[in-house]
């Protein structure tokens, strides 16, 4: 019988409830939002198949990619429509013209995400694009593996967490599965969202189609969060840069994200997924003749099976150096810093949810004394990143009115090279 007596030992992926062979076991909401195993104890047979797929109990070992490519689809209208460089889009239709099934996130009617499939490429706009809110599994894994077993393709994207469920779920290789991942800031709360787009309709009328995470009409690099709404009988789009939006605001601060995010099981590769997908941040400083504000994904092949599909996608791709471009996308080896104030403002939440938009300004922000210790701490994380990468690093800078995010948000920040050994 799987039993939690930490809530950061969960992720939420849904593998034992799926795995039950009596069914006993069923996933329930918390306070916070978040979704965590319930057993049945009287229907329990103590058969132990829920504790064997769980990603956290049995852990995958690390594994480094094979390759590293920088990689943007061909296609201009899907690279707009895309968060990063298309690169999954790409990988989808190739699985979709022949004749495969692809899983993936997308909204339901409610805007909850949900883990969903589409057989045809016209539905595949309903999987494309970043959605930063943790999504519900559902059955997808017998889903899956019912598809599996009668022969079809299936390219099944999702975070580290989903995959790994995913992969312990099946217990066994699958030639006609592909699994894509993708270096992962963290979940964020179903409940703050929920609460979030309450309120933006309050306000704002009915929401109009999904929303976007990560629109590019003022470039990749400075992407906005936009929804459309109907005013007047016609549907209008609203932008708000994502420094500046107060949910994107929570996410990136780490205020809201699962407890599990915190301190991630899945780094490292651990998910052992066949295709690890990022944003080639740092592009500009790396590969400057390389860099495109449209939009550039970075391609980390895992598996031989993983480079069999890179090498057919209708991509502009190119071999990259790993140590190098993980100086900045260093979410592939550490797990976000809980806020300070995250505990305070889901007590806070639970207590007057009316205006959620409110009480995230009120946490959202910490006091210089904190800030100075969070990043003294980031520091020390850094290098041992950097020790997981090259062996160590050297502090070349410290600046305490860093103007990053303007003269009155300064920020203290520490620069540091890699030792070329």
């Amino acid at each position: 019988m799987i039993s939690l007596n930490r809530k950061a030992d969960c992720s939420g992926c849904g593998a034992c409830v799926q795995k039950c062979p009596k069914s006993c076991i069923v996933l329930q909401t918390d306070e916070e939002g978040f979704l965590y195993p319930s057993v049945d104890e009287n229907s329990c047979v103590n058969c132990g198949q829920c504790s064997k797929v769980c990603g956290i109990l049995s852990p995958y070992l690390e594994q480094i990619p094979k390759y590293v490519y920088g990689a943007q689809i061909k296609d201009d209208v899907i690279l707009a429509k895309s968060s990063s460089g298309g690169v999954f889009s790409s990988m989808a239709i190739n699985v979709l013209k022949k004749g495969g099934i692809v899983f993936g996130a997308r909204f339901d009617k409610d805007f909850n995400v949900i883990i969903d499939s589409v057989d045809n490429v016209d539905d595949l706009e309903q999987l494309r694009g970043s959605k930063y809110v943790q999504a519900f599994v559902g059955n997808s894994y017998v889903h899956a593996e019912r598809l599996l077993k009668a022969g079809r393709l299936i390219l099944f994207s999702g975070t580290p967490c989903i995959i790994s469920g995913l992969l312990h779920y099946l217990r066994k290789p699958y030639e006609n599965l592909l699994t894509c991942d993708f270096v992962c800031h963290g979940v964020p709360s179903p409940l703050v969202w929920n609460l979030y787009i309450s309120q933006l309709q309050s306000k704002c009328g009915m929401l109009c189609g999904q929303p976007k995470f990560r629109n590019k009409k003022k470039g990749w690099q400075r992407f906005s969060f936009s929804y459309h709404v109907e005013y007047d009988k016609e549907e209008m789009t609203v932008y708000s840069d994502h420094q500046d939006n107060i949910y994107m605001k929570a996410f990136l601060s780490d205020l809201i994200l699962r407890p599990s995010c915190y301190d991630c099981k899945f780094k490292k590769g651990k998910s052992h997924s066949d295709i690890t997908l990022a944003d080639f941040w740092g592009i500009d400083k790396l590969y400057p003749s390389k860099f495109d504000d449209r939009g550039t994904g970075l391609v980390m092949v895992n598996s031989d099976k993983g480079l069999g599909i890179i090498k057919e996608l209708d991509c502009h791709k190119w071999l990259v150096d790993f140590p190098k471009v993980m100086q900045y996308n260093s979410a592939f080896f550490k797990s976000p810093e809980m806020h300070p104030n995250r505990s305070i403002f889901f007590e806070q939440l639970n207590i007057c949810s009316e205006n959620v938009e409110k009480l995230i300004d009120k946490y959202v922000y910490i006091n210089l004394y904190q800030r100075i210790k969070d990043y003294v701490k980031s520091y020390i994380r850094k290098r041992k990143t950097a020790k997981f990468i090259r062996g160590g690093g050297n502090l070349v800078k410290v600046s305490f009115r860093n103007k990053k995010n303007g003269w009155l948000k300064y920020e203290l920040s520490f620069v540091f090279e890699l030792n070329n050994k």
